[in-house]
């Protein structure tokens, strides 16, 4: 059973410094024969910028960033850059399917960078980190507002474009707007249940809810601090999280978005992506029948980007 994961930082965490992830990288999460031995077959790697970078700063790190993907990981031969609807689907053995994304666009998410962005094959894009910016507010801004005007016009264009709309980071003010500016399925790309552990960049029953009446799917986290308050989390706070997701919107509204390589530890038992046939083992001992566990591994994911990222003849 393949894997789709939604979020790592594998592109921050190489800085100045490319690595061959052909091999092992034992002071890092992501690695191909990792990926591999986890059955991970699509994974999304994330651009992030730090908020405080002015414009043409925060571009600059970006295009940094754009070329460390395109040299350092869609160059190689096992990877296969996915732009296009048409080529989501069940990777061949030792091949890995390559989404890019950005982690809080903020102030290059004017709708020119947006179009320039999307031809360089980027996917995904959230609005924000943890504080203000130009678009809206993050989790983490105190007294948080909603999206700005520059923000309501950022989700029209994402939208529009065919990029994925990832609501991980929103303050749930800036959330609920982008659910009632938005039409289209909605990803959280890394987030969990906030109802299970209170952290403010996890998520209420109700905007978890709001994703999946949608059609969107929210990417369960393995960030030890979103999934225990104390932060002393194992592989079974993995398996709580997805039960508790289960039983209130449905195993077709949830997918995995680990975090790797952008986490400085992981629950007890989790080393990284070669964990995941052991938490998928975990889930099917705790009652999750076979075709929900085919759902949450990868299908939910396939059907919201077959539904969003635009056809090979638009990409």
């Amino acid at each position: 059973m393949w894997i789709s994961d939604t979020h790592c930082d594998a592109l921050t965490r190489m800085g100045d410094q490319p690595v061959d992830l052909r091999v092992e990288q034992p002071d890092r999460h992501i690695d191909l024969p990792r990926l591999f031995a986890g059955q991970v077959g699509l994974q999304t790697f994330a651009m992030w910028v730090p908020q405080h970078a002015k414009p043409f700063g925060l571009r600059d790190v970006l295009v940094h960033e754009w070329t460390l993907f395109k040299h350092a990981i869609a160059s190689l031969p096992e990877v296969e850059w996915v732009r296009s609807r048409e080529q989501v689907r069940e990777p061949s053995r030792g091949h890995l399917l390559a989404l890019l994304s950005i982690e809080g666009v903020g102030s290059a998410g004017a709708p020119e960078w947006l179009e320039l962005f999307f031809e360089a094959g980027v996917r995904m894009v959230s609005l924000v980190w943890n504080e203000r910016n130009e678009l809206a507010d993050g989790a983490g801004q105190p007294h948080p507002g909603g999206l700005t005007e520059a923000g309501i016009a950022a989700v029209e264009k994402i939208e529009s474009l065919g990029m994925v709309l990832d609501v991980s980071h929103l303050s749930d003010p800036s959330f609920w707007d982008v659910i009632r500016f938005s039409h289209r399925p909605l990803l959280a790309s890394h987030s969990n249940a906030r109802r299970l552990c209170p952290h403010r960049r996890n998520l209420s029953d109700e905007a978890l809810r709001a994703i999946a009446d949608r059609g969107g799917v929210v990417s369960v986290t393995m960030e030890p601090d979103f999934l225990r308050i104390d932060g002393q989390a194992s592989l079974q706070d993995i398996v709580d999280q997805v039960c508790y997701l289960r039983n209130l919107i449905g195993s077709e509204a949830i997918g995995f978005g680990a975090d790797f390589d952008g986490v400085d530890t992981l629950p007890q038992g989790v080393q990284g992506p070669d964990a995941y046939p052991r938490i998928l083992q975990a889930l099917q001992q705790a009652g999750i029948a076979e075709n929900e566990l085919e759902a949450m591994a990868h299908g939910n994911h396939e059907r919201l980007l077959r539904e969003v990222l635009p056809s090979e003849n638009v990409a």
